[in-house]
Protein backbone atom coordinates (compact mmCIF):
# COMPACT_ATOMS: atom_id res chain seq x y z
CA UNK A 1 0.00 0.00 0.00
CA UNK A 2 2.81 2.40 0.87
CA UNK A 3 4.41 1.67 -2.52
CA UNK A 4 1.15 2.62 -4.28
CA UNK A 5 0.85 5.84 -2.28
CA UNK A 6 4.42 6.75 -3.16
CA UNK A 7 3.86 5.94 -6.83
CA UNK A 8 0.65 7.98 -7.13
CA UNK A 9 2.16 10.93 -5.28
CA UNK A 10 5.28 10.87 -7.43
CA UNK A 11 3.19 10.73 -10.62
CA UNK A 12 1.22 13.78 -9.49
CA UNK A 13 4.36 15.59 -8.42
CA UNK A 14 6.11 14.81 -11.69
CA UNK A 15 3.18 16.18 -13.67
CA UNK A 16 3.42 19.49 -11.86
CA UNK A 17 7.21 19.43 -12.18
CA UNK A 18 6.91 18.86 -15.92
CA UNK A 19 4.65 21.87 -16.35
CA UNK A 20 6.96 23.99 -14.17
CA UNK A 21 10.07 22.91 -16.04
CA UNK A 22 8.41 23.63 -19.39
CA UNK A 23 7.42 27.10 -18.23
CA UNK A 24 10.92 27.80 -16.92
CA UNK A 25 12.48 26.36 -20.05
CA UNK A 26 10.33 28.45 -22.38
CA UNK A 27 11.05 31.61 -20.40
CA UNK A 28 14.79 30.92 -20.49
CA UNK A 29 14.71 30.28 -24.21
CA UNK A 30 12.82 33.51 -24.70
CA UNK A 31 15.31 35.48 -22.65
CA UNK A 32 18.31 33.82 -24.27
CA UNK A 33 16.95 34.16 -27.77
CA UNK A 34 17.42 30.43 -28.43
CA UNK A 35 21.19 30.88 -28.53
CA UNK A 36 24.10 30.54 -26.09
CA UNK A 37 25.24 33.57 -24.15
CA UNK A 38 27.98 35.47 -25.97
CA UNK A 39 30.51 37.06 -23.66
CA UNK A 40 31.78 40.24 -25.27
CA UNK A 41 34.75 42.44 -24.45
CA UNK A 42 33.75 45.23 -22.07
CA UNK A 43 31.02 43.20 -20.32
CA UNK A 44 29.73 44.32 -16.94
CA UNK A 45 28.29 41.54 -14.79
CA UNK A 46 25.30 41.90 -12.47
CA UNK A 47 24.41 39.98 -9.34
CA UNK A 48 21.09 40.22 -7.51
CA UNK A 49 21.42 39.44 -3.82
CA UNK A 50 17.97 38.37 -2.65
CA UNK A 51 18.80 36.65 0.61
CA UNK A 52 21.05 33.84 1.83
CA UNK A 53 22.72 31.76 -0.85
CA UNK A 54 22.32 28.01 -0.69
CA UNK A 55 25.15 25.61 -0.04
CA UNK A 56 25.58 22.93 -2.66
CA UNK A 57 24.03 20.26 -0.46
CA UNK A 58 24.40 16.63 -1.59
CA UNK A 59 20.65 16.26 -1.19
CA UNK A 60 20.10 18.91 -3.83
CA UNK A 61 20.00 16.31 -6.59
CA UNK A 62 17.50 14.58 -8.79
CA UNK A 63 13.98 15.89 -8.27
CA UNK A 64 14.83 18.93 -6.21
CA UNK A 65 17.54 20.03 -8.61
CA UNK A 66 14.77 20.59 -11.15
CA UNK A 67 12.95 22.82 -8.70
CA UNK A 68 15.87 24.68 -7.16
CA UNK A 69 18.34 24.83 -10.00
CA UNK A 70 17.58 28.55 -10.32
CA UNK A 71 18.67 29.23 -6.76
CA UNK A 72 22.09 30.82 -6.41
CA UNK A 73 24.70 28.56 -4.85
CA UNK A 74 27.35 30.31 -2.79
CA UNK A 75 30.21 28.26 -4.24
CA UNK A 76 29.18 29.02 -7.82
CA UNK A 77 28.70 32.74 -7.14
CA UNK A 78 32.17 33.02 -5.63
CA UNK A 79 33.70 30.84 -8.35
CA UNK A 80 32.00 33.05 -10.95
CA UNK A 81 33.46 36.21 -9.41
CA UNK A 82 36.93 34.65 -9.34
CA UNK A 83 36.55 33.41 -12.91
CA UNK A 84 35.54 36.90 -14.03
CA UNK A 85 38.50 38.44 -12.20
CA UNK A 86 40.85 36.60 -14.57
CA UNK A 87 38.70 37.21 -17.68
CA UNK A 88 39.89 40.24 -19.66
CA UNK A 89 36.45 40.57 -21.26
CA UNK A 90 34.87 41.41 -17.90
CA UNK A 91 35.33 44.99 -16.71
CA UNK A 92 33.15 45.26 -13.64
CA UNK A 93 30.33 43.98 -11.46
CA UNK A 94 27.12 45.66 -10.29
CA UNK A 95 25.48 44.32 -7.14
CA UNK A 96 21.73 44.82 -6.68
CA UNK A 97 21.15 44.18 -2.99
CA UNK A 98 17.55 43.45 -2.08
CA UNK A 99 18.01 41.37 1.07
CA UNK A 100 20.73 40.22 3.39
CA UNK A 101 22.69 37.00 3.34
CA UNK A 102 24.15 35.59 6.54
CA UNK A 103 27.12 37.41 8.03
CA UNK A 104 29.58 34.57 7.34
CA UNK A 105 28.38 34.29 3.73
CA UNK A 106 28.84 38.03 3.36
CA UNK A 107 32.41 37.71 4.61
CA UNK A 108 33.15 35.13 1.91
CA UNK A 109 31.52 37.32 -0.74
CA UNK A 110 33.46 40.37 0.48
CA UNK A 111 36.70 38.41 0.13
CA UNK A 112 35.79 37.47 -3.46
CA UNK A 113 34.90 41.10 -4.24
CA UNK A 114 38.29 42.23 -2.89
CA UNK A 115 40.05 39.71 -5.16
CA UNK A 116 37.97 40.96 -8.09
CA UNK A 117 38.91 44.58 -7.39
CA UNK A 118 42.56 43.65 -6.90
CA UNK A 119 42.50 42.32 -10.47
CA UNK A 120 41.75 45.84 -11.71
CA UNK A 121 37.97 45.50 -12.00
CA UNK A 122 35.35 47.78 -10.45
CA UNK A 123 32.38 46.90 -8.26
CA UNK A 124 29.35 49.13 -7.75
CA UNK A 125 26.61 48.32 -5.23
CA UNK A 126 23.03 49.59 -5.37
CA UNK A 127 20.07 49.18 -3.02
CA UNK A 128 16.67 50.78 -2.72
CA UNK A 129 17.48 50.93 0.98
CA UNK A 130 20.01 49.57 3.44
CA UNK A 131 17.46 48.86 6.11
CA UNK A 132 14.04 50.51 5.81
CA UNK A 133 12.65 50.79 9.34
CA UNK A 134 14.80 47.81 10.29
CA UNK A 135 18.50 47.10 10.65
CA UNK A 136 20.24 46.86 7.29
CA UNK A 137 23.56 45.61 8.64
CA UNK A 138 23.87 42.67 6.27
CA UNK A 139 22.96 44.57 3.11
CA UNK A 140 25.30 47.42 3.93
CA UNK A 141 28.12 45.15 5.14
CA UNK A 142 28.19 43.48 1.74
CA UNK A 143 27.86 46.73 -0.19
CA UNK A 144 30.69 48.37 1.73
CA UNK A 145 33.24 46.13 0.00
CA UNK A 146 32.47 47.88 -3.31
CA UNK A 147 34.18 50.81 -5.04
CA UNK A 148 30.97 52.83 -5.07
CA UNK A 149 27.84 52.58 -2.95
CA UNK A 150 24.59 53.82 -4.45
CA UNK A 151 21.30 54.37 -2.68
CA UNK A 152 17.93 55.31 -4.11
CA UNK A 153 17.28 58.99 -3.22
CA UNK A 154 14.29 58.09 -1.04
CA UNK A 155 16.07 55.16 0.60
CA UNK A 156 17.42 54.88 4.13
CA UNK A 157 20.52 53.52 5.80
CA UNK A 158 20.04 51.97 9.21
CA UNK A 159 23.01 50.38 10.90
CA UNK A 160 22.89 49.05 14.44
CA UNK A 161 24.84 46.89 16.84
CA UNK A 162 24.30 43.16 16.36
CA UNK A 163 21.55 42.00 18.70
CA UNK A 164 20.06 38.63 19.59
CA UNK A 165 16.59 38.06 20.95
CA UNK A 166 14.58 34.93 21.63
CA UNK A 167 11.07 33.95 22.72
CA UNK A 168 10.59 31.94 25.91
CA UNK A 169 7.60 29.60 26.25
CA UNK A 170 7.67 28.50 29.87
CA UNK A 171 4.53 30.43 30.90
CA UNK A 172 2.64 29.27 27.81
CA UNK A 173 3.38 25.63 28.64
CA UNK A 174 2.33 26.26 32.23
CA UNK A 175 -1.06 27.57 31.05
CA UNK A 176 -1.45 24.44 28.94
CA UNK A 177 -0.38 22.20 31.83
CA UNK A 178 2.49 20.92 29.71
CA UNK A 179 5.75 20.31 31.56
CA UNK A 180 9.03 20.46 29.61
CA UNK A 181 11.52 18.04 31.21
CA UNK A 182 15.02 18.53 29.83
CA UNK A 183 18.55 17.98 31.04
CA UNK A 184 21.61 19.53 29.47
CA UNK A 185 25.39 19.71 29.61
CA UNK A 186 26.29 22.31 30.46
CA UNK A 187 25.18 25.77 31.54
CA UNK A 188 25.64 27.41 28.11
CA UNK A 189 23.57 24.80 26.24
CA UNK A 190 20.66 27.17 25.75
CA UNK A 191 18.39 25.38 23.28
CA UNK A 192 16.02 23.81 25.85
CA UNK A 193 15.81 27.08 27.77
CA UNK A 194 13.33 28.27 25.17
CA UNK A 195 10.87 25.88 26.85
CA UNK A 196 12.05 25.98 30.47
CA UNK A 197 12.83 29.64 31.17
CA UNK A 198 11.16 33.06 31.04
CA UNK A 199 14.30 34.94 29.96
CA UNK A 200 18.00 34.43 29.36
CA UNK A 201 19.79 32.74 32.23
CA UNK A 202 22.95 34.55 33.42
CA UNK A 203 25.13 32.08 31.47
CA UNK A 204 23.06 32.45 28.32
CA UNK A 205 23.10 36.24 28.56
CA UNK A 206 26.87 36.23 29.01
CA UNK A 207 27.31 34.04 25.93
CA UNK A 208 24.88 35.93 23.71
CA UNK A 209 26.28 39.34 24.66
CA UNK A 210 29.81 38.09 24.03
CA UNK A 211 28.77 36.87 20.58
CA UNK A 212 26.88 40.08 19.80
CA UNK A 213 29.84 42.23 20.84
CA UNK A 214 32.27 40.14 18.80
CA UNK A 215 30.12 40.24 15.65
CA UNK A 216 29.52 43.97 16.10
CA UNK A 217 33.26 44.53 16.35
CA UNK A 218 33.79 42.57 13.13
CA UNK A 219 31.17 44.74 11.41
CA UNK A 220 32.73 47.95 12.72
CA UNK A 221 36.28 46.98 11.79
CA UNK A 222 35.45 45.87 8.25
CA UNK A 223 33.14 48.79 7.42
CA UNK A 224 35.63 51.29 8.80
CA UNK A 225 38.45 49.84 6.70
CA UNK A 226 36.32 49.72 3.53
CA UNK A 227 34.92 53.24 3.86
CA UNK A 228 38.03 55.00 5.17
CA UNK A 229 36.38 55.79 8.50
CA UNK A 230 37.58 55.33 12.05
CA UNK A 231 36.08 52.70 14.30
CA UNK A 232 34.71 55.48 16.51
CA UNK A 233 33.02 57.03 13.46
CA UNK A 234 31.27 53.76 12.66
CA UNK A 235 30.20 53.17 16.26
CA UNK A 236 28.70 56.66 16.33
CA UNK A 237 26.79 55.80 13.15
CA UNK A 238 25.44 52.61 14.76
CA UNK A 239 23.95 54.75 17.51
CA UNK A 240 22.29 57.29 15.17
CA UNK A 241 19.37 55.28 13.91
CA UNK A 242 17.89 55.60 10.40
CA UNK A 243 19.57 58.05 8.02
CA UNK A 244 18.22 59.54 4.83
CA UNK A 245 20.23 59.33 1.62
CA UNK A 246 21.48 62.90 2.14
CA UNK A 247 22.54 62.13 5.70
CA UNK A 248 24.27 58.95 4.55
CA UNK A 249 26.18 60.97 1.96
CA UNK A 250 27.33 63.43 4.60
CA UNK A 251 28.40 60.55 6.86
CA UNK A 252 30.38 59.04 3.94
CA UNK A 253 28.40 55.83 4.11
CA UNK A 254 27.40 56.07 0.44
CA UNK A 255 28.91 57.72 -2.62
CA UNK A 256 25.81 58.49 -4.73
CA UNK A 257 22.09 58.92 -4.32
CA UNK A 258 20.59 57.64 -7.55
CA UNK A 259 18.58 54.97 -9.28
CA UNK A 260 19.30 51.50 -10.61
CA UNK A 261 19.37 52.63 -14.25
CA UNK A 262 21.88 55.34 -13.35
CA UNK A 263 24.16 52.79 -11.69
CA UNK A 264 24.08 50.62 -14.81
CA UNK A 265 24.76 53.62 -17.07
CA UNK A 266 27.68 54.69 -14.88
CA UNK A 267 29.09 51.15 -14.90
CA UNK A 268 28.90 50.94 -18.70
CA UNK A 269 30.61 54.32 -18.97
CA UNK A 270 33.38 53.12 -16.66
CA UNK A 271 33.75 50.00 -18.80
CA UNK A 272 33.91 52.17 -21.92
CA UNK A 273 31.29 50.12 -23.71
CA UNK A 274 27.60 49.81 -24.49
CA UNK A 275 27.67 46.00 -24.31
CA UNK A 276 24.56 44.71 -22.48
CA UNK A 277 25.12 43.66 -18.90
CA UNK A 278 25.26 39.93 -18.15
CA UNK A 279 23.96 38.19 -15.02
CA UNK A 280 26.76 36.51 -13.10
CA UNK A 281 24.99 33.10 -12.97
CA UNK A 282 24.62 33.17 -16.78
CA UNK A 283 28.27 34.12 -17.15
CA UNK A 284 29.36 31.25 -14.90
CA UNK A 285 27.12 28.80 -16.72
CA UNK A 286 28.81 29.78 -19.97
CA UNK A 287 32.41 30.34 -18.85
CA UNK A 288 31.95 27.80 -16.04
CA UNK A 289 34.15 25.58 -14.04
CA UNK A 290 36.53 23.25 -15.81
CA UNK A 291 35.73 19.55 -15.80
CA UNK A 292 38.37 17.16 -14.52
CA UNK A 293 38.45 13.41 -15.03
CA UNK A 294 41.10 13.03 -12.34
CA UNK A 295 40.18 15.26 -9.39
CA UNK A 296 42.79 15.82 -6.70
CA UNK A 297 40.43 17.54 -4.23
CA UNK A 298 37.02 16.18 -3.25
CA UNK A 299 34.33 18.51 -1.89
CA UNK A 300 31.68 17.02 0.40
CA UNK A 301 28.82 18.91 2.02
CA UNK A 302 26.96 18.44 5.29
CA UNK A 303 24.11 20.95 5.30
CA UNK A 304 21.24 21.25 7.77
CA UNK A 305 20.40 19.16 10.81
CA UNK A 306 22.24 15.87 11.12
CA UNK A 307 19.95 12.85 11.00
CA UNK A 308 20.61 9.23 11.87
CA UNK A 309 22.47 7.52 9.05
CA UNK A 310 20.20 4.94 7.46
CA UNK A 311 20.57 2.75 4.39
CA UNK A 312 22.80 -0.12 3.31
CA UNK A 313 25.50 -1.25 5.69
CA UNK A 314 28.08 -1.12 2.89
CA UNK A 315 28.40 2.51 1.87
CA UNK A 316 30.72 1.56 -0.99
CA UNK A 317 27.91 -0.18 -2.87
CA UNK A 318 26.45 1.36 -6.01
CA UNK A 319 23.11 2.02 -4.35
CA UNK A 320 22.56 5.77 -3.98
CA UNK A 321 19.75 7.37 -2.06
CA UNK A 322 18.76 10.93 -1.30
CA UNK A 323 19.02 10.87 2.49
CA UNK A 324 21.48 13.53 3.57
CA UNK A 325 23.33 11.35 6.08
CA UNK A 326 23.64 8.64 3.49
CA UNK A 327 24.87 11.15 0.94
CA UNK A 328 27.69 12.30 3.21
CA UNK A 329 28.74 8.73 3.95
CA UNK A 330 28.56 7.83 0.27
CA UNK A 331 30.53 10.94 -0.63
CA UNK A 332 33.37 9.92 1.65
CA UNK A 333 33.26 6.36 0.33
CA UNK A 334 33.49 7.53 -3.28
CA UNK A 335 36.30 9.97 -2.50
CA UNK A 336 38.24 7.29 -0.61
CA UNK A 337 37.88 4.90 -3.53
CA UNK A 338 39.40 7.40 -5.98
CA UNK A 339 43.22 7.17 -5.79
CA UNK A 340 43.67 10.55 -7.50
CA UNK A 341 41.92 12.36 -4.63
CA UNK A 342 44.56 13.65 -2.22
CA UNK A 343 42.45 15.87 0.02
CA UNK A 344 38.81 16.05 1.06
CA UNK A 345 37.36 19.50 1.78
CA UNK A 346 34.40 18.93 4.10
CA UNK A 347 32.05 21.92 3.97
CA UNK A 348 29.82 22.00 7.05
CA UNK A 349 26.82 24.25 7.60
CA UNK A 350 24.97 22.48 10.39
CA UNK A 351 23.68 23.28 13.89
CA UNK A 352 23.89 19.63 14.96
CA UNK A 353 21.34 16.90 15.42
CA UNK A 354 21.53 13.19 16.12
CA UNK A 355 24.41 11.91 18.26
CA UNK A 356 24.50 8.60 16.42
CA UNK A 357 24.32 10.33 13.03
CA UNK A 358 27.16 12.68 14.01
CA UNK A 359 29.28 9.77 15.17
CA UNK A 360 28.62 7.80 11.97
CA UNK A 361 29.81 10.74 9.89
CA UNK A 362 32.82 11.33 12.16
CA UNK A 363 33.74 7.68 11.61
CA UNK A 364 33.93 8.34 7.87
CA UNK A 365 36.31 11.23 8.51
CA UNK A 366 38.54 8.92 10.56
CA UNK A 367 38.39 6.19 7.92
CA UNK A 368 39.29 8.65 5.18
CA UNK A 369 42.37 9.72 7.15
CA UNK A 370 43.31 6.07 7.67
CA UNK A 371 43.03 5.64 3.89
CA UNK A 372 45.66 8.34 3.43
CA UNK A 373 43.39 11.28 2.61
CA UNK A 374 43.90 14.66 4.24
CA UNK A 375 40.77 16.37 5.57
CA UNK A 376 40.19 20.13 5.63
CA UNK A 377 36.93 21.33 7.17
CA UNK A 378 35.38 24.55 5.88
CA UNK A 379 32.77 25.91 8.28
CA UNK A 380 29.88 27.90 6.83
CA UNK A 381 27.38 30.01 8.76
CA UNK A 382 27.16 27.49 11.58
CA UNK A 383 29.12 24.37 12.48
CA UNK A 384 28.16 23.89 16.08
CA UNK A 385 27.29 21.02 18.40
CA UNK A 386 26.99 18.04 16.05
CA UNK A 387 28.45 20.27 13.34
CA UNK A 388 31.58 20.59 15.48
CA UNK A 389 31.51 16.90 16.47
CA UNK A 390 32.03 15.90 12.82
CA UNK A 391 34.75 18.55 12.40
CA UNK A 392 37.00 17.67 15.30
CA UNK A 393 39.10 14.95 13.60
CA UNK A 394 39.99 16.98 10.51
CA UNK A 395 43.62 17.80 9.79
CA UNK A 396 42.71 21.48 9.53
CA UNK A 397 39.61 23.52 10.33
CA UNK A 398 38.85 26.81 8.59
CA UNK A 399 35.99 29.04 9.77
CA UNK A 400 34.67 32.45 8.78
CA UNK A 401 35.16 35.05 11.53
CA UNK A 402 31.36 35.17 11.94
CA UNK A 403 30.79 31.40 11.87
CA UNK A 404 28.88 30.14 14.92
CA UNK A 405 30.72 27.10 16.19
CA UNK A 406 31.62 25.16 19.31
CA UNK A 407 28.50 24.39 21.36
CA UNK A 408 30.30 21.34 22.72
CA UNK A 409 27.41 20.05 24.77
CA UNK A 410 24.26 17.97 24.71
CA UNK A 411 20.65 18.03 25.85
CA UNK A 412 17.70 15.68 25.85
CA UNK A 413 14.25 15.39 27.35
CA UNK A 414 10.57 15.40 26.57
CA UNK A 415 7.32 17.34 26.96
CA UNK A 416 4.94 15.86 29.51
CA UNK A 417 1.36 16.46 28.35
CA UNK A 418 -0.60 14.20 30.72
CA UNK A 419 -1.99 17.01 32.89
CA UNK A 420 -2.89 19.11 29.89
CA UNK A 421 -4.81 16.24 28.34
CA UNK A 422 -6.60 15.56 31.63
CA UNK A 423 -7.76 19.19 31.69
CA UNK A 424 -9.75 18.57 28.51
CA UNK A 425 -11.04 15.16 29.55
CA UNK A 426 -8.41 12.89 28.00
CA UNK A 427 -7.09 10.13 30.25
CA UNK A 428 -4.38 7.58 29.59
CA UNK A 429 -3.54 4.12 30.82
CA UNK A 430 -0.85 1.55 30.10
CA UNK A 431 -0.09 -2.10 30.58
CA UNK A 432 2.28 -3.27 33.27
CA UNK A 433 5.88 -2.91 32.14
CA UNK A 434 9.45 -2.60 33.35
CA UNK A 435 10.81 0.58 34.95
CA UNK A 436 12.16 2.01 31.68
CA UNK A 437 9.62 0.81 29.11
CA UNK A 438 7.67 4.09 29.25
CA UNK A 439 10.67 6.35 29.74
CA UNK A 440 9.84 8.20 26.54
CA UNK A 441 6.16 8.49 27.30
CA UNK A 442 4.78 12.03 27.02
CA UNK A 443 1.98 11.17 29.45
CA UNK A 444 4.04 10.98 32.64
CA UNK A 445 7.16 12.67 34.02
CA UNK A 446 10.44 10.85 34.46
CA UNK A 447 10.64 8.68 37.54
CA UNK A 448 13.64 9.05 39.83
CA UNK A 449 15.29 6.00 38.24
CA UNK A 450 14.55 7.25 34.74
CA UNK A 451 15.92 10.69 35.54
CA UNK A 452 19.08 9.14 36.96
CA UNK A 453 19.51 7.02 33.82
CA UNK A 454 18.91 9.99 31.51
CA UNK A 455 21.51 12.04 33.36
CA UNK A 456 24.00 9.19 33.15
CA UNK A 457 23.41 8.92 29.39
CA UNK A 458 23.87 12.66 28.94
CA UNK A 459 27.08 12.59 30.98
CA UNK A 460 28.42 9.78 28.80
CA UNK A 461 27.67 11.70 25.60
CA UNK A 462 29.09 14.94 26.96
CA UNK A 463 32.30 13.36 28.24
CA UNK A 464 32.62 11.45 24.98
CA UNK A 465 32.24 14.71 23.05
CA UNK A 466 35.02 16.34 25.06
CA UNK A 467 37.26 13.32 24.50
CA UNK A 468 36.64 13.40 20.74
CA UNK A 469 37.54 17.08 20.56
CA UNK A 470 40.60 16.67 22.77
CA UNK A 471 41.94 13.80 20.65
CA UNK A 472 41.04 15.39 17.33
CA UNK A 473 42.44 18.81 18.15
CA UNK A 474 45.38 17.50 20.18
CA UNK A 475 44.35 19.54 23.18
CA UNK A 476 44.25 18.60 26.87
CA UNK A 477 40.81 17.41 27.94
CA UNK A 478 40.78 20.08 30.66
CA UNK A 479 41.36 22.81 28.08
CA UNK A 480 38.51 21.51 25.93
CA UNK A 481 36.24 21.25 28.96
CA UNK A 482 36.88 24.92 29.66
CA UNK A 483 35.81 25.84 26.11
CA UNK A 484 32.85 23.46 26.14
CA UNK A 485 29.85 23.66 28.50
CA UNK A 486 27.62 24.02 25.44
CA UNK A 487 28.98 27.49 24.71
CA UNK A 488 28.71 28.89 21.19
CA UNK A 489 31.70 30.85 19.90
CA UNK A 490 32.24 32.97 16.83
CA UNK A 491 34.85 31.67 14.42
CA UNK A 492 37.13 34.48 15.53
CA UNK A 493 36.77 33.48 19.18
CA UNK A 494 37.15 29.78 18.34
CA UNK A 495 40.50 30.41 16.67
CA UNK A 496 41.81 32.01 19.85
CA UNK A 497 40.71 28.90 21.76
CA UNK A 498 42.33 26.46 19.34
CA UNK A 499 39.00 25.07 18.16
CA UNK A 500 39.75 26.17 14.58
CA UNK A 501 43.07 26.64 12.82
CA UNK A 502 42.53 29.61 10.54
CA UNK A 503 39.94 32.14 9.43
CA UNK A 504 38.52 32.24 5.91
CA UNK A 505 35.94 30.85 3.57
CA UNK A 506 35.63 27.87 1.28
CA UNK A 507 38.15 29.34 -1.15
CA UNK A 508 40.71 29.59 1.65
CA UNK A 509 39.99 26.01 2.70
CA UNK A 510 40.58 24.80 -0.87
CA UNK A 511 43.88 26.70 -1.00
CA UNK A 512 44.87 25.15 2.34
CA UNK A 513 43.91 21.73 0.96
CA UNK A 514 46.53 22.15 -1.75
CA UNK A 515 49.14 22.74 0.92
CA UNK A 516 48.25 19.85 3.22
CA UNK A 517 47.86 17.56 0.21
CA UNK A 518 51.29 18.53 -1.17
CA UNK A 519 49.70 19.35 -4.52
CA UNK A 520 52.35 21.04 -6.70
CA UNK A 521 51.86 24.75 -7.28
CA UNK A 522 51.90 24.28 -11.06
CA UNK A 523 49.22 21.56 -10.95
CA UNK A 524 45.67 22.89 -11.50
CA UNK A 525 43.16 22.46 -8.70
CA UNK A 526 40.89 19.69 -9.91
CA UNK A 527 37.80 19.82 -7.70
CA UNK A 528 34.82 17.46 -7.74
CA UNK A 529 31.75 17.35 -5.52
CA UNK A 530 30.93 13.99 -3.97
CA UNK A 531 28.68 12.05 -4.02
CA UNK A 532 28.01 12.32 -7.71
CA UNK A 533 24.40 13.49 -8.12
CA UNK A 534 21.50 11.32 -9.08
CA UNK A 535 19.81 11.99 -12.38
CA UNK A 536 16.12 12.99 -12.19
CA UNK A 537 15.14 9.46 -13.37
CA UNK A 538 17.33 7.83 -10.70
CA UNK A 539 15.78 10.11 -8.10
CA UNK A 540 12.25 9.16 -9.14
CA UNK A 541 13.07 5.47 -8.99
CA UNK A 542 14.72 5.85 -5.58
CA UNK A 543 11.58 7.52 -4.19
CA UNK A 544 9.20 4.99 -5.75
CA UNK A 545 11.22 2.05 -4.44
CA UNK A 546 11.43 3.58 -0.99
CA UNK A 547 15.22 3.89 -1.17
CA UNK A 548 15.04 7.62 -0.55
CA UNK A 549 12.98 9.95 1.58
CA UNK A 550 11.80 12.92 -0.47
CA UNK A 551 10.93 14.74 2.74
CA UNK A 552 14.56 14.63 3.86
CA UNK A 553 15.63 15.68 0.39
CA UNK A 554 13.55 18.84 0.37
CA UNK A 555 13.11 19.31 4.11
CA UNK A 556 15.31 22.28 4.92
CA UNK A 557 15.12 23.63 1.38
CA UNK A 558 11.34 24.13 1.02
CA UNK A 559 11.78 27.85 1.45
CA UNK A 560 13.72 27.91 -1.81
CA UNK A 561 10.75 26.62 -3.80
CA UNK A 562 8.03 28.88 -5.10
CA UNK A 563 5.05 28.71 -7.41
CA UNK A 564 2.99 25.56 -8.05
CA UNK A 565 6.02 23.27 -7.86
CA UNK A 566 6.85 24.43 -4.35
CA UNK A 567 3.24 24.09 -3.26
CA UNK A 568 3.13 20.56 -4.65
CA UNK A 569 6.24 19.45 -2.81
CA UNK A 570 5.04 20.95 0.48
CA UNK A 571 1.68 19.23 0.09
CA UNK A 572 3.09 15.82 -0.84
CA UNK A 573 6.19 15.65 1.33
CA UNK A 574 4.37 14.30 4.43
CA UNK A 575 3.35 11.21 2.44
CA UNK A 576 6.98 10.15 2.29
CA UNK A 577 7.80 10.56 5.95
CA UNK A 578 9.25 7.49 7.58
CA UNK A 579 7.08 6.88 10.66
CA UNK A 580 9.93 5.08 12.42
CA UNK A 581 11.59 8.43 12.96
CA UNK A 582 8.92 9.36 15.53
CA UNK A 583 9.52 6.24 17.57
CA UNK A 584 13.22 6.52 18.20
CA UNK A 585 14.53 8.86 20.87
CA UNK A 586 18.21 9.74 20.75
CA UNK A 587 19.89 12.44 22.83
CA UNK A 588 19.96 15.47 20.56
CA UNK A 589 22.97 17.74 20.23
CA UNK A 590 20.51 20.50 19.55
CA UNK A 591 20.40 23.61 17.43
CA UNK A 592 22.22 26.83 18.09
CA UNK A 593 19.90 29.44 19.49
Amino acid sequence: MRFIVRLLAVVGLLFILLISVLVVGVSRLHVAGHSPVVIKDGTVLTLAVEGPFIEDSPTRTGLTSILTGHAKKLREVIAGIDKAAADSRIKGLVLKIDASAGMSQIQELRAAIKRFRAAGKFVYAFADDYGESAAGNGEYYLASASDQLWLQPMGEVMLTDVVFEAPFLKDMFAKLDVEPEFVKRAEYKTAPETYTERAYTPAAREMMESLANDLTQQLVTDVAASRGLSADDVRAILARGPMTADEALQAKLIDHAGYADEVVATAKKAAGTEVPTLALPDYYAQAGAEKHDRPNIALIYEVGEIDRVTGPIDATSDRRGLDQGNAVVQGFSQAMANPSVKVIVFRIDSPGGSVSGSESIRRMVVRAKQAGKKIVVSMGSVAASGGYWISADADKIVADPATLTGSIGVFSGKFVVGKGLADIGVTTDRTTAGPFAAMDSPFAPFTADQSQKLNADIDAVYNGFISIVANGRNLPAGTVAGSAKGRVWSGQQAKQLGLVDSLGGLDDAINLARQVGNIPADQPTALRVYPEPLSPLEAVMAVVKGDADIKSDVGSQLGDLDGPAGAAVRALAPLFRDPRGDMVRMPDLGAVR
